[in-house]
């Protein structure tokens, strides 16, 4: 079989991205999670380096970096977290993904919503939700529609995380 025959046995769902919502955090000012009782704002702060450093400087790989160098401070409900744990916990969040296709868009409101408020484009905010699908699923639905589910248990984990970065110090 030649590897053109191979594309045309493909389904359609292997060629999609799955992915709830894969956005830039360069690109993220704020989001807010709604889920288990529980209103979650995380917000990063960005503000230009100290005098002294040289814009224009190398970058960290050697590279040359265009601009001031950025200072980027990470809050969860306005007290500042470690930016590791938020980096961590983010890396969580984009990589929610769905698990198969929905056969019928869900009836029901959303018991975990995600709001992404972006620093450039104007879709703002995008919106993920996590409406129910059936006892061991949600559907994700972004712009009123739903092609994917996602397990509980996934986005139960991805609350979970983002309750103990809300402990961080």
């Amino acid at each position: 079989m030649c590897s053109s025959d191979l594309f045309l046995t493909v389904k359609p769902d292997e060629l999609i991205f799955r992915y709830a919502c894969m956005v830039d955090i360069k690109k993220v000012d704020r989001i807010v999670v709604e889920g288990a009782g529980q209103t979650y704002d995380l917000r990063i702060t960005r503000e230009e380096a100290p005098a002294g450093e040289e814009e224009g400087a190398a970058g960290a790989g050697g590279e040359e970096t265009a601009g001031p160098e950025l200072v980027e401070t990470f809050f969860v409900n306005g007290r500042e977290v470690p930016e590791d744990a938020f980096r961590t916990f983010y890396q969580t969040l984009i990589g929610l993904s769905g698990e198969g296709e929905v056969q019928h868009q869900p009836a029901g409101t959303a018991e975990v919503r995600t709001s992404f408020y972006l620093n450039e484009g104007e879709e703002q905010p995008v919106i993920v939700s996590y409406v129910p699908y059936n006892q061991d699923f949600y559907a994700i639905v972004r712009d009123g529609l739903a092609e994917f589910a996602i397990s509980r248990d996934q986005v139960a984990r991805m609350l979970k995380e983002l309750a103990a970065l809300a402990q961080e110090n």
